[in-house]
């Protein structure tokens, strides 16, 4: 019974670390423990230290279940160190029916039966054309509940249920039989009904129970648990989604060139010069066409300069001169003349038409994609968009905002498409979808 005790200075030291219905379970099991300590030094005096062969089938059953007591301790110790809320809350209550189970199992112990908590107690409805409940424990849609506590099974319970504020009963059946620490029930289709048809915030009901006391025939122990119903969601989402970008747009440009050589008519010098766009335009192509051209003059060479232009080489050539008795004719001026066309490609900032969604359909993920063709040669693309979220919960509303520069709030998140623009946003599990 030491370590017994020892587990129970160890959870009691722990109270102040926790709240609400934890702290009032862990007070339970305090005092079904200690009752249990108590009976169990009446029950065996100084005779703790007996072997378990000396012991009776009664004694030795205590004892299976104090040392199983301290192993459903221990777990809820090392749940409520770890920060796991939902199963420190289950291995709590599992001790308390354990203790219980123990103390009633002595000697001259009268055994009431009684419940300590439902395996799933808050639930979303859902006012489809089929009304319906989810668990927001596991997330799945559930009509079955399971009760846990102590001694339930003399005879099947007789179950209902109640709104609190109304008067009326829901006849409740109990499915697939009771065991001895746990009976399972089907929510009446009438109690989801109805449930549905409010707009209240939250709705608890009262499972209210008659189960068959053990020693006394013709008593029956009441007992009730209560279950909180939290109200149907409503989203309405309105998104829109503008691509900006620099769109590619392409042009030409023509330049000219045109020299003539001198009146000697034996020039022989180069002649060239490099025809830009740039920047930013850039070159694609070019065309050359030489207009006009004499005796040896004409282009030696056409080549890129870099991405902007075009490096045009040539020579201006006369043809020479006829030359007798002192007196030279000219036999023609070297000329050259060409027309170049450069096909350029420059961006301009432009964007797409906006595009525009809505639903109200409720559901864990929603994907809105942009319909428009978007240029795959575009450059810088931005995908500007904004979701508005509005949230009924039963009479309250909230608004959500997401955008690029916030794309979470209120447990929404939001990613877009960097190359398509569609956007998609996922609810949070604390707005839970139908599944």
């Amino acid at each position: 019974m030491g370590q017994l005790n020892v587990m129970l200075g160890d959870l009691s030291a722990m109270i102040d670390q926790v709240g609400g219905q934890m702290r009032e379970t862990i007070r339970e099991v305090e005092k079904s423990s200690s009752q249990l300590i108590a009976e169990l030094d009446a029950t065996f005096g100084d005779r703790l230290d007996t072997v378990l062969r000396d012991l009776d089938a009664k004694e030795l059953r205590a004892m299976e279940d104090a040392l199983a007591l301290v192993e459903q301790t221990q777990r809820s110790i090392e749940a409520i160190e770890r920060g796991a809320a939902e199963v420190a809350i289950t291995t709590l209550f599992e001790a308390d029916i354990l203790a219980y189970d123990s103390l009633k199992n002595l000697p001259c112990i009268k055994k009431t039966p009684r419940l300590v908590y439902a395996t799933d107690t808050l639930f979303r409805v859902w006012n489809d054309d089929i009304p319906r409940l989810t668990s927001l424990k596991n997330k799945k849609q559930t009509e079955i509940i399971t009760l846990r506590g102590n001694f339930l099974n003399r005879e099947t319970p007789k179950v209902s249920a109640s709104i609190l504020g109304s008067d009326t009963i829901f006849e409740l059946e109990v499915v697939g039989g009771a065991l001895p620490n746990q009976y399972s029930i089907l929510l009446s289709d009438e109690l989801i009904v109805k449930l549905s048809s409010t707009n209240n915030s939250v709705q608890n009901v009262a499972i209210n129970s008659s189960i068959k006391n053990c020693e006394k025939d013709g008593e029956w122990t009441e007992q009730t648990l209560l279950l909180t119903i939290l109200p149907p969601i409503k989203y309405v989402l309105h998104a829109s989604i503008t691509p900006k970008f620099e769109e590619p747009r392409i042009g030409s440009r023509r330049f000219t060139f045109g020299e003539t050589g001198s009146s000697k008519c034996n020039d022989n010098y180069p002649v060239g010069d490099t025809y830009s766009v740039g920047p930013s335009p850039t070159v694609l192509d070019w065309r050359l066409n030489i207009t006009s051209q004499n005796c040896g003059s004409g282009v030696t060479s056409q080549v890129p300069s870099g991405a902007f232009g075009v490096k045009v080489s040539g020579k201006i050539r006369g043809c020479g001169r006829d030359c007798f008795l002192g007196v030279c004719n000219c036999k023609g001026r070297g000329w050259l003349a060409f027309n170049i066309d450069i096909r350029h490609k420059d961006y301009f900032p432009t964007s797409k038409p906006t595009n525009n969604f809505t639903t109200s359909v409720v559901q864990s993920s929603y994907e809105f994609s942009y319909l428009n063709t978007i240029p795959s040669d575009n450059k810088n693309l931005f995908c500007d968009y904004s979701v508005r979220i509005k949230v009924n919960e039963g009479p309250n509303e909230e608004i959500f905002i997401l955008t690029n520069e916030l794309p979470n709030d209120g447990g929404f998140r939001s990613r877009v498409n960097a190359s398509s623009c569609d956007v998609s946003v996922d609810a949070p599990d604390s707005f839970l979808a139908r599944n």
